[in-house]
């Protein structure tokens, strides 16, 4: 089974392409709550466009949290 998502849906994760060819995506920690266990998930090109960053800012921080 495939699943084609077209990238720039608010509801899909963010993803870039770096210069050497990898991808560089951000994940989130989501707490712990009442009896829901933490998890870590992808955060959402809507999330990300919220924050209202140029791409080039988002990739240098994220390349140094790498």
């Amino acid at each position: 089974m495939r699943f084609d998502a077209e990238p720039d849906r608010p509801n899909q994760p963010f993803s870039t392409r770096l210069e050497d060819g990898r991808y560089l995506h951000f994940l989130a920690t989501v707490p712990e709550l009442d009896e829901i266990p933490e998890i870590t998930t992808f955060v959402p090109n809507s999330a990300v466009w919220a924050w209202d960053l140029p791409v080039e800012k988002l990739v240098q921080w994220g390349i140094q949290h790498m």
